[in-house]
């Protein structure tokens, strides 16, 4: 049965600790190295890929076109493209690993500066507190922004990712998306609007 792609919103900022072991993939479809972070679940080493995504594939391209952005931010995903970019031995992730990813970084309140990059994050006023975060989790995620509704936005204010659902049994998109908000981590479906959306992929070792 064909999967579509499922979502998750995670907002973050405050700090957690924890271990993690940091590594590389080299994808050999380009040569292309990524920095990777590995978690112990339950005894067993759980990796991601600790940068987006760079693979150029039809479907994905930089924000706003501009190829000054793919170093940091990687490529952004249309939603038939995201189902295909991962390179041999890895995926994209399910609700379930970002569900896992929260429990191990303390939950949702202990996660909210943990997975963000330290800089980056855009404060849109005096009120928002940390937009930054401090990166304990080795997840360094950068604010890629996205492309909506024919317009690229957002950028320096969030970023999100392609998700797998974890059943066949819900037929529908899900993205997730960590941005600069002081509440907690707090999941709940978004649909993306049209299928030339683009997000950013982070892949997880098979």
């Amino acid at each position: 049965m064909k999967k579509s792609i499922l979502i998750v919103i995670i907002m973050v900022v405050c700090s957690a600790t924890h271990a993690q072991t940091m590594g590389a993939l080299t994808d050999s479809r380009d040569g292309q190295t990524y920095e990777t972070v590995s978690y112990n679940l339950d005894g067993k080493a759980i990796t991601w890929m600790a940068q987006n995504l760079n693979y150029e594939i039809e479907g994905a391209f930089a924000y706003d076109n501009n190829e000054g952005y793919r170093k940091k931010l990687g490529l952004l995903y249309t939603q038939s493209a995201a189902k295909t970019s991962c390179p041999s031995g890895w995926r994209l992730p399910s609700q379930q690993d970002w569900g896992d990813l929260l429990r191990l970084l303390g939950g949702a309140e202990a996660a909210k500066q943990a997975l963000k990059s330290k800089d980056g994050w855009v404060v849109r006023s005096e009120r928002i507190d940390f937009a930054n975060g401090n990166n304990s989790s080795g997840f360094n995620a950068y604010p890629a922004g996205s492309y909506r509704q024919n317009n690229f936005n957002q950028i320096g204010q969030n970023t999100m990712y392609w998700t797998f659902p974890s059943s066949t049994s819900r037929m529908r998109v899900s993205i997730t998306l960590l941005d600069n908000s002081t509440r907690n981590v707090s999941p709940r479906g978004l649909t993306p609007r049209s299928d030339e959306d683009a997000h950013s992929c982070r892949c997880i070792k098979n």
